[in-house]
């Protein structure tokens, strides 16, 4: 009986294992200099965005990044290839579930790492709100403090021509506060601002 109640002690100081942080970022910049509409799917990073997912990898580097989660399209899949290189074991998994995030896979994900310190999804304009609200549904008011989603639409998204903002979630049990999403932003002002077309 006093061993059951000692695991029953351990059980509540030492709760399970969960994950712990999701980075959340639209896809480096893409290739505009081609008419992409017929093929969209294929359409690459610019040199500029390749340059911006490399700082990206490398802003990422000791982040203890477990997987990357990447939409099935050339430029989120590049762009989490760079962030996978930064750590063994990292790999970039192309899911289509990434641009309209379920809770059903929010769920699977955050079962798939449960002992993992933190993922990186790669996601679009129109998808990275939705993946925030997806994993912190408590979240609305302080994203549109943060100018990301807008009072009058679930789904604003963010504009065409903005970049380089990574969403750093807190996802532990019982996170609910605005401190718990932070926002950086990759590369510097001038010719290395990533973000920027």
């Amino acid at each position: 009986m006093r061993n059951l109640l000692i695991v029953a002690l351990i059980a509540v100081a030492f709760p399970a294992a969960a994950l712990d942080v999701v980075y959340v970022v639209r896809h480096a910049q893409k290739n505009t200099s081609l008419p992409w509409s017929s093929i969209y799917a294929l359409r690459p990073l610019s040199p500029k965005g390749a340059r911006c997912a490399a700082r990206l990898g490398q802003l990422l580097q000791n982040r203890g990044i477990a997987a990357v989660y990447a939409s099935e399209i050339a430029r989120t899949l590049a762009t989490g290839a760079a962030v996978s290189s930064t750590r063994d074991g990292a790999i970039v998994v192309g899911d289509d579930r990434t641009l309209k995030p379920s809770p059903e896979f929010i769920q699977e994900l955050r079962r798939r790492h449960a002992d993992d310190q933190a993922i990186l999804i790669v996601g679009h304009s129109n998808t990275v709100d939705d993946l925030v609200l997806a994993f912190r549904p408590d979240a609305r008011d302080c994203l549109e403090r943060l100018l990301l989603a807008q009072s009058d639409s679930r789904t604003a998204g963010i504009p065409e021509d903005q970049y380089g903002d990574v969403w750093r979630l807190k996802v532990g049990t019982g996170e609910t506060e605005c401190r718990g999403i932070n926002r950086e932003r990759i590369g510097r002002v001038g010719a290395d601002d990533c973000a920027t077309p």
